[in-house]
């Protein structure tokens, strides 16, 4: 039989549909997620892993958000380096790390970036937890977007 990993990709999908869930039932300032569509410039092309759009119609982006599983740190320079290319390919202001434990907005201040907002660390540990502490995740996740509706 084949054996299913739940892994980065896989929290990506649910991360963004229950985005939508939430989104469905409020009036806030962003109205829908959506996520891996390439962003490109001249010199690259990269896929926010979740982008957070102003319009229904997905046509306006407001933020692009970086995943990835609590084995990588939040303050990981890669995983910052590779948000910080993708707000200045789609001209934002801020975006989001989140490493399923640990959440950062991340806000610009001049020509850089710096951190504007953080959110307590949940109880998930390793990326096996992920998918089984579903609920402490959602709970972050609602957090995030009432503080992101007030942020936009």
């Amino acid at each position: 039989m084949a054996k299913i990993t739940y892994n980065e990709r896989s929290w990506a999908i649910d991360v963004i549909s229950e985005i939508n869930l939430i989104l469905a039932n409020r009036s806030w300032n962003f109205k829908a997620a959506g996520g891996e569509s390439t962003i490109s410039n001249e010199k690259s092309s990269l896929f926010p892993d979740v982008i957070i759009f102003k319009d229904k119609s997905r046509e306006v982006i407001l933020q692009g958000w970086e995943l990835k599983m609590p084995d990588t740190p939040i303050n990981d320079a890669d995983f910052l380096t590779n948000a910080i290319k993708k707000a200045k390919i789609l001209q934002r202001d801020s975006f989001l790390l989140w490493n399923a434990k640990s959440a950062v907005l991340y806000s610009k201040n001049g020509d850089s970036f710096s951190i504007f907002k953080t959110w307590d660390d949940i109880n998930i540990n390793h990326r096996t937890e992920v998918k089984a502490k579903e609920s402490l995740w959602k709970e972050l996740l609602n957090r995030i977007l009432e503080d992101l509706n007030y942020y936009f």
